[in-house]
């Protein structure tokens, strides 16, 4: 009786047992492709009443009340003159900027002030066999373990959607942010393969700067800058050639310098930290090496929920940024890192030189390349991760053999389009040495990606 009762027990754990595999079995899907996911980063769409009725796009510059704005910064202006004090001046930048942006800033608990922000969503229509991509929205303001959260519920739901267990994940930009983030949380069980594109997981100078009060104007930088944004006919270039040349920008120098030592104060305090430095996000776009100074801007009590978020940041994550992405590649996901060079970056902080994407820095991409310069190279050198025209070196990058290089391409996710698409395609982890069509260092050519 009991040998009776005993089997009866194992017959029916069996039968739960199978229960619970079967349908797991027959929903995993066998088509051969790889389901993507792809983040982009900050400036993304946000809106309003997300997900009801009212719902309506929120964009990043509000124009409304532009012609006010810019009223009361010309009637600041006057006054200044009139009665010798940067005080009006100061008040007419910050109606402008909180006019044009406001609608944007974050409370101190780094929640929206107006009801604006973006989920994830899944379009059950999508046919993963068709079209394998699926984008992962999301509030760009918010705290990066917050993001990173909703981003695990979203690749979750692609999983039970698709029945692919495991996803190729593309961080961009802030995307890379996030998708760190991730990593550290959530581990590798659902990666298998993941690109860091133009990856702001290890900051950027211009966000360094402008939170430890390096803000300056340079007539030359912006000529170098503008110059940038040519379409190829060569005109612009030739523009700012001649505008370098007559020295027409020089003024920008002494105004920069001259606003700031007057108002830097004033603009940090009535339009800098409430408009941007109170997104949590915005704090782990603070390199390493500033991260010190830079959290003295939030020393007020006010901020410490704040300050929190940036602190866990950059102690959880950024600190550990290498170890994560060596840690993932040892563990079997296929890891690239695809950076962009060539570019001056925007011209509002003293060092205007280093080597970018318009935006972000080359070696902070690249985790650690070791870049030349704009208008020079690197010393002579045998090393073979040096790039054929002497600007960029990989042998200092924390993966050298797994990171890519586009010269000329600006802050953008369509010349590497290709490029991806072969990395999440190879049957085991790719190197710059596979391919002669994917060596280390490309350039972009008609927006496309071609081997220098």
């Amino acid at each position: 009786m009991k040998f009776r009762q005993v089997l009866c027990v194992v017959l029916c754990i069996a039968m739960l047992l199978a229960a619970s595999v079967i349908p797991a079995q027959a929903k995993a899907c066998g088509c051969g492709e790889v389901v993507r996911i792809f983040m982009d980063g900050f400036g993304s769409t946000l809106y309003y009443n997300y997900g009801t009725p009212g719902q309506v796009e929120a964009g990043m510059a509000r124009t409304d009340d532009l012609a006010f704005g810019i009223g009361r910064l010309f009637r600041g202006a006057g006054l200044s003159v009139w009665e010798r004090s940067w005080d009006p001046l100061a008040n007419g930048l910050g109606t402008l900027f909180m006019g044009i942006m406001g609608h944007l800033r974050m409370d101190l608990q780094g929640n929206s002030v107006e009801p604006i922000t973006n989920r994830w969503r899944i379009d059950p229509r999508q046919d993963h066999r068709e079209s394998p991509q699926y984008t992962f929205h999301y509030d760009f303001r918010i705290d990066p373990f917050e993001a990173a959260k909703q981003l695990n519920e979203f690749i979750e739901a692609v999983v039970k959607a698709t029945g692919h267990s495991k996803i190729a994940l593309t961080g961009s930009s802030e995307g890379a942010i996030v998708t760190m983030t991730y990593l550290k949380v959530y581990g590798l069980k659902r990666l298998e393969t993941l690109i860091l594109l133009n990856g702001a997981h290890n900051g950027l100078t211009l966000v360094g700067e402008l939170f430890t009060n390096k803000f300056a104007l340079s007539g030359p930088a912006t000529a170098n800058f503008i110059a940038d944004m040519d379409d190829g006919s060569g005109s612009l270039k030739l523009a700012m050639r001649l505008l370098a040349i007559s020295r027409a920008l020089d003024f920008t120098a002494p105004l920069g310098r001259g606003i700031m030592n007057a108002m830097g104060e004033r603009i940090y305090a009535d339009t800098l930290i409430p408009l941007f430095g109170q997104m949590p996000i915005l704090w782990a776009f603070v390199p390493t090496e500033y991260y010190p100074e830079a959290r003295k801007l939030l020393s007020d009590p006010k901020y410490a929920t704040l300050l929190a978020m940036a602190d866990k940041y950059h102690k959880e994550v950024m600190s550990q940024a290498d170890a994560l992405l060596k840690n993932a590649r040892a563990k079997g996901v296929k890891v690239a890192l695809i950076s962009h060079y060539g570019l001056h970056p925007i011209p509002v902080t003293r060092n205007s030189t280093y080597q970018c994407d318009g935006l972000i820095d080359t070696d902070f991409e690249a985790s650690g390349s070791t870049s030349a310069p704009i208008g020079q190279t690197l010393p002579p050198s045998d090393s073979k991760y040096r790039s054929p025209d002497g600007v960029v070196d990989a042998a200092t990058c924390v993966l050298p053999d797994q990171t890519w290089f586009i010269k000329g391409a600006a802050h953008e996710s369509g010349p590497s389009r290709a490029l991806r698409d072969w990395i999440i395609h190879s049957k085991k982890q790719p190197t710059v040495w596979d391919s002669e069509e994917w060596p280390q260092y490309l350039v972009k050519v008609e927006g496309k990606a071609v081997p220098q």
